[in-house]
């Protein structure tokens, strides 16, 4: 289980449960993505950057969803 706001990465098995702490700075996710954005924004390739932007807004979305997730403590729906 990984929880985003407490920064715990919890593996378990049959055995034990294994929680490991981790630091990461706030929206690194968003900012990356933007940055590659940017990047293929810049590109020639236009067809690249049509399929390669729209596998960036879903990523962005997939984010949002495990957020939301996490704020809720419970599953959430991705369409």
């Amino acid at each position: 289980m990984l929880d985003l706001i407490k920064n715990h990465l919890l593996f378990s098995n049959l055995k034990k449960t294994t929680t490991k702490k981790f630091k990461i700075k706030k929206y690194f996710y968003i900012e990356e993505q933007i940055k590659e954005m940017l990047k293929i924004s810049k590109s020639k390739n236009k067809t690249y950057w049509v399929s390669e932007l729209k596998d960036a807004i879903y990523v962005l979305y997939v984010i949002k969803k495990i957020r939301e997730s996490n704020l809720k403590k419970k599953l959430v729906k991705i369409n």
